[in-house]
């Protein structure tokens, strides 16, 4: 939603997107940055012994313009691993940056 503070005349703008679940949110002073973690896992084979990457995560990234008073769905991205909070995300001369990790908390 997009509402002009000097001027309570102006019609509020609103969009809505459906983008599936949220994990963290980052906001610059121009976009919002949507992200989830998407786990896929692999069937294991019966006769395997590998402990090798059968599971992968990925964290997908949706980003929403919302420059000078519009708001407007821009891109979808997916980068490896997952982000750990809120903390993890910013956006340095117009580049999101992410910092993700794999793997889970006790695997060896």
């Amino acid at each position: 939603m997009a509402i002009n503070a000097q001027d309570d005349g102006e019609e509020v703008k609103s969009e809505t997107f459906l983008i599936g679940a949220t994990q963290n949110i980052f906001v610059s002073s121009n976009n919002i940055y949507v992200t989830y973690t998407d786990y896929w896992v692999y069937p294991l084979m019966e006769r395997s012994n590998e402990t090798s990457d059968w599971e992968t995560e990925n964290t997908i990234i949706h980003k929403i313009s919302i420059s000078d008073g519009t708001i407007e769905y821009k891109s979808k991205g997916e980068v490896p691993g997952h982000v750990l909070n809120q903390f993890s995300m910013d956006e340095y001369q117009g580049y999101f940056r992410i910092a993700t990790t794999t793997g889970w908390m006790g695997q060896n």
